[in-house]
């Protein structure tokens, strides 16, 4: 896309020829790169004349219509939302990052007791009885985690699978906790959505591209991210059947992973994350939603 845009052929003229439409600038000598760190909510940025302008690029077949648009941990979330302390508590249990009494543990702290015990095999065994025992986990659960305690050994993605809770199962031990999270994320929800599909980038700036893949075509579709924040802020704040939390049409969901790498370390891959995810034909559907053009195109394997 960077190359089209850059040579100013096929879709990449199509698409600074609508960024002009969408704008209302005259754009000219436009080259495109790709973003740094600090617009890590884009991945193309295309300077013109003097304009500097942002593309997100969501890609998706009909078959896996879903797109993870932000993680982080817990603790991160606290500072920058702001989180009221029974909110933090239930993300904490949703994501497993407590002790064995569910109680809630900042990161470090966890990953360093995790540590502690992860030489305890029987421990952890204990624990896995006893959750199931409680209804916390299934027998199915059970046997997957004893597979992978034998496997890949104790870590704290595991430990945090071991222990999490979903949104249902916090019902049922604490309402209040569950009232508080659906009424934080109910009074915060666009700025919440605005916050991962944006993040700090100037929403007049920045455009969503998204690439529809079906058979051997893809279809291009592109859209203001003022618009895209509207089209995901519509819907109810919501408990899923699975036990997830639906905001507005923003699936929040725990982020697994976290195993031993070879020499036995400690290999983070961001386990117990809490992670957001959406399905990009919403945007499509849209109506303010500009469809560029369709072409042949190769698969993803």
């Amino acid at each position: 896309m960077i190359t089209l845009i850059n040579e100013n052929t096929g879709i990449g003229a199509k698409i600074v020829s609508y960024l002009k439409q969408l704008t209302g600038r005259d754009l000219t000598s436009c080259s495109a790169q790709k973003t740094g760190k600090s617009e890590r909510k884009a991945d193309i940025k295309v300077n013109c004349n003097n304009a500097t302008l942002y593309i997100s690029v969501k890609s998706y077949e009909p078959k896996a219509d879903y797109n993870h648009v932000e993680r982080g941990y817990v603790d991160d979330y606290r500072n920058k939302w702001n989180l009221p302390e029974s909110v933090y508590k239930a993300l904490k249990l949703f994501v497993g990052e407590v002790d064995e009494k569910g109680t809630p543990l900042p990161r470090q702290q966890f990953v360093d007791k995790a540590k502690e015990i992860s030489s305890n095999v029987d421990l952890i065994i204990n624990e896995l009885n006893e959750r199931a025992r409680q209804g916390l986990i299934d027998e199915n659960e059970k046997r997957e985690l004893m597979k992978e305690v034998e496997k890949k050994g104790v870590t704290p993605g595991l430990i945090g699978k071991m222990r999490r809770l979903t949104f249902n199962q916090i019902n049922h031990i604490d309402e209040q906790l569950v009232r508080d999270v659906l009424s934080f994320f109910k009074q915060n929800k666009k700025f919440v959505v605005k916050n991962i599909l944006v993040g700090d980038l100037n929403e007049d700036c920045l455009f969503f591209l998204v690439v529809k893949i079906e058979r051997n075509t893809c279809c291009y579709y592109i859209a203001e991210a003022s618009r895209v924040i509207e089209i995901y802020s519509q819907g109810e704040v919501t408990i899923s059947k699975e036990g997830s939390l639906l905001i507005g049409k923003v699936e929040l969901q725990r982020k697994g992973g976290n195993r031993w790498t070879k020499e036995r370390k400690w290999w983070d891959v961001a386990a117990n994350q809490i992670q957001f995810k959406i399905s990009p034909s919403e945007i499509t559907r849209d109506f303010n939603t500009v469809m560029i053009d369709c072409e042949m195109c190769y698969e993803h394997e």
